[in-house]
């Protein structure tokens, strides 16, 4: 990533310490303060169509795109889904009757849960069958040479939250719920394509009719977030969160965002996948009721704690648990006669 979008990580990291201060305030007073925190998964998508399509331009081929993203997703899972799920086991009293664990486990290693039913190991994960249809969707473009046209086909698709959420669940709940399984994207596409609205922006900022395309995500957006995590929410304070947050990527793409760029906000941005995946039963669940709800010292370590494990994932398992399946696959093609690259 270039340098002047460095401030990218800063946001990045602001949207996960957000989403963390809305996690770990559901056990103190301060939770209706920061109830508004809960939205920043919406900064999150847009930031991943942004960054989609920042990459997808550097990509040659739609295999070598979902090689990177299974690079850059599943090794930090599959190490926060097993340290979460041996610290499930340690305490002893979530996801009830341990004899489903084992196989609530193996399930999630596939990030494929949600289609299957299955119950996630750990809160956050809800948001990563949305990524991952995303990127399915990405990568049939790609395929296809037809990335060009997903802007055009992106503005019909702004009608389908608008179909099921109103022409759909009003009258039958239960084809709503099959289509969501199916397609968990649909609710949440107006805030990816905005994303990737932002990143055309940035490439050519002279075309003016994107920004009328950037008010139709928004007015959908508002319209179908009711249906989402966002309901907690009346309809004008959501729209102002969403209002700040499509401020904030407008003044990415403007270069307006400089004074973002300090280290403790880049060093979240580093490990906010990570900090993410780890941080809720592992922070609210293990650490602060053991301290009692609403205790500031639990809260505290369990800021300390999250952070200092995204830090290990992030700068000492990951790459080195990476490492390990790159040479596992290198020998294989070794052993087996295949060309190594």
């Amino acid at each position: 990533m270039s340098k002047r979008l460095v401030e990218l990580d800063s946001l990045r990291g602001l949207a996960a310490l957000a989403v963390v201060c809305f996690h770990f305030s559901e056990v103190t007073a301060l939770f209706p303060f920061f109830l508004p925190f809960s939205t920043a998964v919406d900064l999150f998508f847009m930031i991943s169509g942004f960054v989609i399509f920042l990459s997808i331009d550097k990509t040659a081929t739609w295999k070598e795109f979902v090689f990177k993203r299974f690079q850059r997703l599943y090794p930090t899972y599959w190490i926060c889904v097993t340290i979460t799920t041996f610290a499930i086991i340690c305490n002893d009293f979530y996801l009830a009757t341990p004899y489903k664990l084992p196989f609530r486990y193996i399930v999630n290693l596939t990030m494929f849960q949600h289609f299957v039913k299955v119950t996630d190991i750990d809160g956050p994960y809800w948001t990563l069958a949305i990524e991952l249809v995303f990127y399915i969707i990405i990568a049939f473009y790609k395929k296809f040479n037809a990335i060009p046209k997903l802007e055009l086909h992106g503005h019909l698709f702004l009608a389908l939250p608008l179909v099921l959420v109103f022409g759909i669940m009003p009258f039958s709940q239960k084809i709503y719920d099959l289509i969501y399984v199916v397609l968990p994207l649909i609710n949440h596409w107006p805030l990816f394509f905005a994303g990737i609205l932002f990143y055309k922006i940035l490439k050519e900022p002279t075309i003016t009719k994107r920004y009328i395309s950037l008010g139709l995500c928004f007015i959908v957006a508002i319209a179908v977030s009711q249906t989402s995590s966002k309901s907690g929410l009346t309809f004008g304070n959501y729209a102002c969160w969403l209002g700040v947050y499509f401020i904030l990527m407008l003044l990415l793409v403007k270069h307006k965002l400089g004074f973002l760029s300090l280290k403790p906000l880049l060093f979240l941005g580093h490990i906010s996948y990570a900090y993410y995946l780890i941080h809720q039963y592992i922070g609210l669940n293990y650490i602060i009721r053991s301290f009692g709800n609403g205790n500031w010292t639990g809260i505290l370590l369990a800021f300390a704690v999250s952070i200092t494990l995204a830090w290990l994932i992030t700068y000492v398992l990951e790459p080195t648990f990476r490492k390990w399946i790159t040479d596992k696959i290198y020998w294989g093609r070794a052993r087996y006669g295949r060309r190594v690259e």
